[in-house]
Parts: structure tokens; C-alpha cells; sequence
């Protein structure tokens, strides 16, 4: 087994996985209930994995330490779509996969971006891109994120957009995707 298939084994040992993400304070701020996420952190133990932004691995590790915590997933880039009334489309890098490993991390999160400018989609995509080929070499699950430009909960469009951008992440290498539902779920699957 390759390293990436090892730890892709270890999320789905018990079946099917809870993952809970803890990454939005890097765009929405103090949030009620996480306001202090090192202290918080614990109530979520009995997740298969946890996503987080790469300084928060350095406050929570001890969360992560244990033979039966969770699985430790960070998020190496960061798009302006992510904050309302952000609307250019562009992402960058907030951290390596080598650093997030370093971290501790089991997984990456990346996120792709279509609907900004040109440049910006180019831009986006060469980047995620370049973080497979680093997840690649270092034998890291890359969990693909596709959240459309207007963002996860303001997203009112059309299903082939989402589609669209769901298998160019597939395309590019992502072991696992991460996207907003919509109607005929079941055959974006497929």
C-alpha cells in the first residue's frame, strides 16, 4: 500500500467519515463556539477528522496526539471567495504540503476556484496543480474543494458549474472532494 492509501485507509476504518471542519475562522473571523479553538477543540474527539488552518496545528496538537484522536486535516491555500462581497477570484497558498506534514497532518484541503477573471482561473487551477504534485511526492491525501464564487452558503447556480469544477478537482488529482450539494447529487457522483 502507498502512503496516501494507508491514510485514506485510516479515514474510512470505521466506514463512513465525520469530518468536521474547524477552518472558518481564516475567513470569517471569532466565531460563537470556537472563539478559543485550542480549549474547544475537545468536543470534537470523536470525529474521524478534523480540518484546520496550518497555525492552528501548532495551538491544537495536543488534541491530535493521542492514539485515537482524530485525523488531522489542513487547509494549504486560501481563496477570496471565501468572504462576502470578495469577487476577483483568486487564491493563494497559506502553507506547503511539506509544512502541513511537518504539522502533523494525515490530509490536505485545497480548494479550486473557477469564476473569476481568466487569469485568476489559470492561476487557480495551475496552483492546485502544483499542491497534487507535492501531495504526490510526499504520499498525503489531497481532499479537492470546489466551492463556487459566490460561496457555499450564497450559492444559488447552476448544477454545471458545480459539476465543472467537481471534475477538474477529480482531474487534477484530488483523492477525495469536498462541494456544496445540489439537486441530482447522486449523478455529480457518478
Amino acid at each position: 500500500m502507498s502512503g496516501k492509501e494507508i491514510r485514506l485507509a485510516k479515514l474510512f476504518s470505521k466506514g463512513k467519515a465525520v469530518v468536521v471542519a474547524l477552518d472558518h475562522g481564516g475567513y470569517m473571523g471569532v466565531i460563537k463556539g470556537i472563539e478559543d479553538l485550542p480549549e474547544r477543540i475537545n468536543l470534537f474527539k470523536k470525529a474521524d477528522a478534523v480540518l484546520i488552518n496550518p497555525n492552528m496545528a501548532k495551538y491544537c496538537g495536543k488534541f491530535f496526539s493521542s492514539w485515537d484522536s482524530p485525523l488531522m486535516i489542513i487547509r494549504v491555500n486560501w481563496g477570496s471567495h471565501y468572504c462576502e462581497g470578495f469577487k476577483k477570484g483568486y487564491q493563494r497558498r497559506m502553507a506547503t504540503v511539506e509544512r502541513a506534514v511537518a504539522l502533523g497532518a494525515d490530509m490536505v484541503m485545497a480548494s479550486l476556484l473557477l469564476g473569476g477573471s481568466e487569469e485568476a482561473n489559470t492561476e487557480n487551477i495551475t496552483l492546485l496543480g502544483e499542491i497534487y504534485e507535492e501531495t504526490e511526492s510526499l504520499g498525503v491525501p489531497l481532499i479537492g474543494e470546489y466551492i463556487p464564487l459566490e460561496g457555499i452558503d450564497r450559492f444559488k447556480g447552476k448544477g454545471t458549474e458545480v459539476e465543472l469544477g467537481v471534475r477538474m478537482c477529480a482531474e487534477i488529482g484530488s483523492d477525495l472532494i469536498k462541494t456544496v450539494y445540489i439537486p441530482g447529487f447522486s449523478n455529480l457522483v457518478k
